[in-house]
């Protein structure tokens, strides 16, 4: 079998491609129902297993430069030639080979089949957003309770769930992070804060502005009093 005798990477990989090379054509008479939703979910946790090896090659390649070779910018680049895949898809996936490297619980989640490469992609992306003065413990909590949750969310439920699992593992770091970032939000909001008013030479003023939400809904309330109180009443019908 080709590959054979060379890196245990290339004798498992031809391994797998000759199991499923005797499948191309078996026939599925006589799998019954039990049998078939129970191959369908064994397939898909085998997926993520080979998905999870792809990767980890995927980071080797990115390491030992594979694309130097044939003269391609990026790994990623040298990839979407290689399987005729897109850039953007590419990119992706070197993108998670690299979060993998940071983050083992998700790794082990991954390979074990227990998280599929959706799901895998919204766990490093939560990951990553989480602040970098995060004690290294809380970051691992977090990193274990979404692949905990990983084994009964989809990744929809798991990029809402991964936006708020500091308030799960660490309140008090999250509230802390929370008014830091509003503070910084409101400094921001400040330092944009602008008016200009110009007169057009007949009896108008023009003018924009920005200013911070809060004061916004001040201005808007006075605004409106100013402009009902000048409108001048409507006669009554008699």
């Amino acid at each position: 079998m080709e590959g054979l005798g060379q890196h245990l990477v290339d004798r498992g990989v031809a391994v797998i491609s000759g199991a499923l090379t005797d499948l191309d054509e078996v026939s599925l008479i006589g799998l019954d129902q039990t049998a078939t939703a129970s191959s369908l979910v064994e397939i898909a946790a085998a997926e993520a297993r080979l998905a999870e090896l792809k990767h980890r090659v995927l980071a080797h390649a990115s390491s030992v430069g594979v694309e130097e070779a044939t003269g391609a910018a990026t790994t990623a680049t040298w990839l979407a030639r290689a399987t005729r895949s897109t850039v953007r898809t590419s990119r992706r996936a070197v993108h998670l080979a690299t979060a993998l490297e940071s983050y083992q619980r998700l790794r082990e989640g991954y390979a074990g089949g227990r998280v599929n490469t959706e799901q895998a992609e919204v766990i490093a992306r939560a990951l990553d957003a989480l602040p970098v003065d995060l004690p290294s413990t809380v970051k691992a909590e977090a990193e274990q309770r979404l692949v905990d949750l990983a084994g009964h969310h989809d990744a929809c439920d798991l990029r809402v769930l991964g936006d708020r699992v500091l308030d799960v593992v660490a309140p008090a770091v999250a509230d802390a992070h929370e008014a830091a970032r509003l503070e910084a939000e409101e400094r921001a909001a400040a330092r944009r804060t602008m008016l200009t008013m110009t007169p057009d030479g007949q009896g108008s003023v023009h003018g924009r502005f920005t200013v911070p939400e809060l004061h916004a809904g001040m201005l808007r309330k006075q605004l409106l009093a100013l402009v009902v109180h000048d409108k001048p009443a409507l006669a009554s019908t008699p």
